[in-house]
């Protein structure tokens, strides 16, 4: 059989769309708890190192302060989808792919793209926010810049609990040749030659696709 190179897989020639899929998703209510987990430890280590260490103890408060931090929370929650398109990109897909999103209810922005994409490359998307935008800015306003800075990146940090918790996901799977971002929740798919699927493969639904958008609702 022909094999060739695709989004940085190996993958057999004409196989993609025979490719069986297996939903991978990511319990919300999991995200949100390891959410305010992954905001009160770094505000906590950050405040207590600007203490303790760097001996900052300006803590004052004013109107300018909060609405910087306001504002600055909205931008760059924007700004963390935009990263994962630009990643997107780099790892090969093309502009017309990416699509943008948002579920109110669950105060949840999203990226994604419809194109299959090697595994490491979709590991490198969804680390590429936390440390571009929450664990070096975080670094730097703890040892540089106001406690509000720390707050704020300590936010950016949390915002991106559940890239983690799907990163931590698919790097437990080392069969599946691609990975295919789902359109508009926190899941994904893996896809697996028929040939190679692993003992605990389950094929999606529309049972399962449509149970996953009512939970979103």
């Amino acid at each position: 059989m022909l094999y060739y190179f695709y989004r940085g897989a190996l993958v057999p020639r004409f196989s993609l769309k025979y490719m069986k899929k297996q939903l991978v998703t990511i319990n919300l209510k999991k995200i949100n708890w390891m959410s305010i987990l992954m905001f009160v430890a770094p505000f906590l280590i950050g405040l207590t190192l600007k203490l303790t260490v760097f001996k900052d103890t300006s803590y004052g408060l004013g109107i300018w302060d909060i609405l910087i931090t306001i504002v600055g929370m909205l931008i760059l929650s924007c700004v963390h989808e935009c990263i994962h398109a630009l990643a997107f990109l780099i790892t090969g897909a093309p502009v017309n792919s990416i699509k943008f999103g948002a579920i109110p209810k669950k105060m949840m922005l999203y990226c994604t793209t419809s194109k299959p994409m090697s595994i490491w490359r979709y590991k490198f998307s969804l680390l590429s926010p936390f440390i571009i935008l929450g664990l070096l800015p975080f670094v730097v306003s703890t040892i540089l810049l106001k406690w509000e800075y720390v707050l704020l990146f300590s936010t950016m940090i949390s915002g991106c609990a559940g890239d983690l918790m799907m990163f931590w996901a698919i790097s437990k799977k080392k069969q599946a040749k691609l990975v295919l971002d789902h359109p508009s929740a926190p899941a994904f798919y893996l896809l697996y030659d028929e040939c190679s699927l692993p003992e605990d493969f389950v094929e999606v639904t529309e049972e399962m696709e449509i149970n996953l958008i009512k939970n979103l609702k």
